[in-house]
Order: C-alpha cells, then sequence, then structure tokens
C-alpha cells in the first residue's frame, strides 16, 4: 500500500509543519533534539515546536537561558530535530544550524512579544525561577526572590536538511530532501 503523503515535496512538509503550530495536539507538537554536549557525547531532550517559518525554513522554540543546552549550543550550533507521528508512522529529522536569542544579551523586540503572549500562563513560571533547569532541589534556596526579568531563550534551527522516513509493512521507503526542494530516494 501506498502511503498517502510519500514522497512528500517542500511544499507538503511546510503545510504540515504550520499546522504544528496551529494545533496544540498536533502529533509532531513535541520532538526529540539532539546537540552535541560539552564533553563531545550526544544529549537528547523533548521540545516543544512554537513556531514553523517556511520563508527561513526554520524552527523555533523557547527555553531557559541557563539550560545546558544554550552553552551546548553555543559551542557547538548544529543540532537535529526528530519529529515522529505513530499514527501516519513517519519519522522526520531535520537537521540544521541553530541561532540563540537571550534574554539576558538584551531581549530582542521578538522575545519581548513572545514573553507578553505567555507571561500569564502556568509555563511562565519555568523562566522566572531563581534557580537554573538541572540544578539539585537541595541546593535551592526556598525564600529566593523572583528574578528581575525572564530567563527567556528562543532557539531557532534553521533547517539544512530533511531526512523523511515512512514505515509501511510492505515496505518501508526513506527521502532525503534538500533545502532547494530536491527530493532522492535513499535506503531505509
Amino acid at each position: 500500500m501506498k502511503h498517502p503523503l510519500s514522497p512528500w515535496n517542500l511544499a507538503e512538509l511546510w503545510e504540515n509543519l504550520t499546522q504544528v503550530q496551529k494545533l496544540r495536539h498536533h502529533e509532531w507538537r513535541t520532538g526529540s533534539f539532539a546537540t552535541v554536549g560539552l564533553d563531545g557525547r550526544p544529549v537528547v531532550r523533548t521540545v516543544v515546536l512554537r513556531e514553523f517559518i517556511p520563508t527561513h525554513q526554520a524552527i523555533a522554540f523557547y527555553t531557559d537561558e541557563r539550560s545546558p543546552k544554550i552553552k551546548q549550543l553555543t559551542a557547538n550550533p548544529f543540532a537535529e530535530l526528530m519529529l515522529w507521528s505513530p499514527k501516519q508512522q513517519i519519522q522526520i529529522r531535520l537537521s540544521g544550524r541553530c541561532h540563540l536569542e537571550c534574554w539576558q544579551q538584551g531581549p530582542s523586540q521578538r522575545l519581548q512579544d513572545i514573553w507578553k503572549t505567555i507571561e500569564h500562563r502556568p509555563s511562565a513560571t519555568d523562566y522566572l525561577s531563581p534557580s537554573a533547569p538541572g540544578s539539585s532541589f537541595q541546593d535551592l534556596d526556598h525564600h529566593e526572590d523572583r528574578p528581575a526579568h525572564p530567563h527567556l531563550a528562543r532557539i531557532l534551527l534553521e533547517i539544512e536538511g530533511y531526512d523523511l522516513l515512512f514505515l509501511d509493512r510492505s515496505g518501508h521507503r526513506r527521502y532525503s530532501l534538500s533545502r532547494e526542494g530536491e527530493l532522492r530516494t535513499i535506503v531505509p
């Protein structure tokens, strides 16, 4: 049985990625984001996709600027994001270079606008914690004041390549899609 979405072209892929930011419960709303740790080892974590910008072929998500991934991306800006659809049996890997916007560096207008949309949501407390992500609970000073500014950062993954894997009992299919839209069939 031929998969209904394969082989995709760049426009179809973009349309699917655009839906992620519109639909809160979209299968690709969360993905596995891999960076290179400061010790040279891979580090993977789940991130929530917040923006897809087709004109720049980029995906953005937010994090605490004190998160280890910020230091990792400062040292090595290359990363990969993997999205998985259990319903459609599609895996997409997006690889590229990351660009960082951190509040501490002087908040851009974009970061200020993002903050205005989330500052009254429960998730805003994540960016207002006096302690950095990964801090030990034993080291927390429960009387610390909230910081003067949010520790909000935006990570923008500028996509340089797409790897699409369609799982199917009658035969898996895999494609490489370039930034320019060139589709190549590759071995799964």
